[in-house]
């Protein structure tokens, strides 16, 4: 490799690089953009989501906090003082709650109480039969279950911020559910500071104020009221949502009613409640296609999920997506925190034209870069081929035009004798034929260049014909040098179209490099054969000599293109000779390949018959 190309090379790699790297920044820069725009739709999407289960569960949970306090009682009085079924009262009552396992009611003595199930007192007055009383009393039971161990220890699951103590209350029992969020670790990639300021400001605590019922609101009357009194004043703090146990959730609140307090609520299963409220309208929307949906409530986890549900257990390793939302939702929902985690983030609509251009942008520069680098490096050849041809064709004329210019003065001054003189004779022909042929070459040569080399017209002659008309021609070059040309026809009398001159100057070329590069073999002979085949004719010259290398094999038709350098080189020619046999012989519509034999090489011309 020369110094010229390997500057080449760096440079060339240098421009690659100038390129490839701005490029690549553009392109990461607008994947990037395309990732951000697909961040901000999906988070959109997710902030809708939650307003939207927000408002859907706050209408409930609002209407369960706006229900009388004596709701929970089996029999309320109505507006003229009688006796009626709470709304509570039914087995199955027409409320929004699914999974709903019934309303509960302690008074301060710890008793648990139901709506479903009429004080023994006044069951006589419940007209309900059998049948019924044992349905609503096991439905009690069930209920008492569950709400006894919370209401023993005056403890209601999860923290309760009480209005009037102003503190918190630890939870009762401990839950099933693998882990809470503080344990789960999420990716933020985009909008830090926004989700994380967002997600504070939804975790600030909510002041909640009591609410003080009008004091129309009439009291049961299964409590008992002094006389002359037909309503009560009370103060209600707002429900509160916890887990109870592994599958139930439990809201309640407390209820002041003239210094005496109460606790009301009722029991909820988990699986329902998250269906109904969430999982429904999650899996509904695009964004179950590519995230999952965390529900919390005070930082348990109680349900993720996606469209493709897994029965395992989730741990803090499953979510290394990137985190879209965590938002708590408004009151009196404000427990309950949704995540919504992103496993994948599309491109969107532009991913595609972004990709197909960076691939094409890619491939052009690489091509280009490559294409240019070739081109330089032929360049840089072909000058140097050039370079040599100049000081080939140098050395070519001035080595037998001094030769000339000596034995023709020795001929004018009159010093050599007869037999002397015709020795010069001899070599001043020779090498006059000799410098005729390469000027020859060179006219043809660039008369092939130009493309107007194909004005001699081709004719009809046998291969016999031809053979005749070359040993003419080259015995005077075979002797001179010394050597001896078997001819043999095996062409069975075909005929081939050629341009005769064109012909001669192939073959002359070929023996002449035969003998150029064969003068120093034990065998000082070359052997022309003519051969006919099915695919037509083929004529070779074949030397003795030392062979050509391998590696030059392919190369040795180039213009210009010489095994030795110009300085180095025992052999004279100027590299023009076997690149004028191609060009000549491709005018004939015929072929030319070279291969080695042992010894030596072979030129094989390949002509169409006629």
């Amino acid at each position: 490799m020369t110094d010229a190309t390997r500057r080449l090379r760096r440079w060339c790699a240098l421009l690659y690089l100038g390129l490839l790297v701005p490029s690549a920044v553009l392109v990461w820069q607008g994947a990037n953009n395309l990732r951000y725009q697909s961040f901000h739709s999906a988070h959109a999407l997710a902030e809708g989501l939650a307003q939207r289960i927000g408002d859907d569960l706050g209408r409930t949970l609002a209407a369960e906090q706006a229900r009388a306090a004596t709701d929970y009682e089996f029999f309320v009085l109505s507006g003229d003082q009688y006796l009626q079924r709470s709304p509570l009262a039914d087995l199955a009552p027409a409320v929004d709650l699914p999974g709903l396992v019934g309303f509960f009611q302690v008074d301060a003595a710890g008793r648990i109480s139901t709506p479903v199930e009429p004080p023994a007192r006044q069951a006589e007055n419940a007209a309900l039969s059998a049948r019924e009383l044992a349905d609503r009393q096991a439905q009690a039971s069930r209920l008492r279950s569950l709400v006894a161990p919370a209401a023993e220890s005056k403890r209601y699951a999860a923290p309760v911020t009480s209005a009037k103590e102003g503190v918190s209350e630890p939870v009762s029992g401990e839950a099933a559910t693998p882990a809470t969020l503080d344990e789960l670790q999420f990716n933020v990639a985009f909008d830090e500071a926004v989700v994380q300021a967002e997600e504070r400001a939804e975790q600030r605590p909510v002041k909640q104020q009591a609410r003080r019922l009008p004091q129309d609101v009439q009291a049961s009357s299964a409590g008992g009221l002094p006389p002359g009194i037909a309503s009560i004043v009370a103060e209600i703090d707002p429900m509160i949502l916890s887990r109870l146990d592994d599958a139930h959730l439990i809201a309640h609140r407390r209820v002041y009613i003239d210094g005496q307090i109460k606790v009301q609520g009722f029991v909820i299963a988990i699986e329902p409640f998250v269906e109904r409220y969430f999982a429904d309208v999650f899996l509904k929307s695009p964004l179950a296609k590519t995230s999952e949906m965390i529900v919390a409530l005070n930082n348990e986890v109680l349900d993720v999920r996606s469209d493709t549900p897994s029965e395992r257990a989730y741990s803090a390793s499953d979510f290394a997506g990137t985190l879209l939302l965590r938002t708590r939702l408004p009151a009196p929902a404000n427990g309950i925190e949704l995540v919504f985690n992103a496993r994948e983030l599309p491109l969107g609509a532009g991913a595609g034209t972004l990709m197909w251009t960076a691939a094409a942008l890619f491939l052009l520069l690489t091509v280009g870069i490559y294409v240019l680098y070739r081109l330089g490096r032929r360049h840089i050849l072909l000058a140097g081929q050039q370079r040599d041809f100049v000081a080939a064709v140098s050395h070519e004329l001035k080595t037998p035009l001094t030769a000339i210019r000596m034995y023709g003065e020795i001929l004018r001054a009159g010093w050599a004798d007869e037999e002397k003189k015709r020795t010069y004779y001899d070599f001043i022909y020779h090498e006059a034929e000799r410098l005729s042929r390469l000027v020859a070459s060179v006219l043809q040569l660039a008369r092939l260049e130009n493309g107007s080399g194909a004005d001699e017209p081709l004719v009809e002659r046998r291969v016999g014909e031809l053979f005749s008309l070359l040993q003419e021609k080259s015995a005077t070059l075979a002797e001179a040098e010394g050597f001896d040309i078997t001819w043999v026809d095996e062409s069975d009398g075909a005929s081939v179209q050629v341009a005769e001159d064109a012909w001669v100057q192939v073959m002359l070329n070929l023996i002449d490099n035969g003998i150029k590069f064969s003068r120093d073999a034990e065998q000082k002979r070359l052997t022309v054969t003519a051969r006919n085949d099915a695919s037509g004719v083929t004529i070779s010259v074949r030397d003795y000599g030392p062979g050509i290398p391998k590696a030059q094999l392919k190369r040795i038709f180039e213009m210009f293109y010489r095994a030795e350098s110009e300085l180095t080189r025992e052999t004279r020619g100027t590299g023009i000779g076997l690149s004028l046999v191609k060009g000549l012989v491709a005018r004939m519509n015929g072929s030319v390949d070279v291969a080695n034999r042992s010894p030596g090489a072979e030129f094989s011309v390949r002509l169409p018959r006629a």
